[in-house]
């Protein structure tokens, strides 16, 4: 993770408004910016994916997932929102 962009809320916003984007709260929709968070989850992914491979739902801006395959793990990700 120490090779990506500086994960700030600060940052998150900047990428949603050039992509013209916006967070949906009304669907949960939260963006990880902490680069330890994303370090517990894929090393737990890492334990118990079977086959290396992660479903991520909501990708996002890609933060988790450039964890995930930092952890060596494969990852399958799909968006449940259809204005996405």
């Amino acid at each position: 993770m120490e090779d990506g962009p500086p994960y700030t809320p600060g940052w998150i916003r900047r990428c949603l408004e050039d992509s013209g984007k916006r967070i949906h709260k009304e669907l949960g929709q939260h963006y990880l910016v902490n680069p330890g968070a994303v370090a517990t989850i894929a090393g737990a992914c890492r334990a118990r994916c079977e086959g290396g491979v992660a479903i991520e739902l909501g990708a996002g801006l890609g933060v988790l997932t450039q964890g995930l395959l930092a952890a060596g793990l494969k990852a399958v990700l799909t968006c449940v929102d259809p204005k996405r």
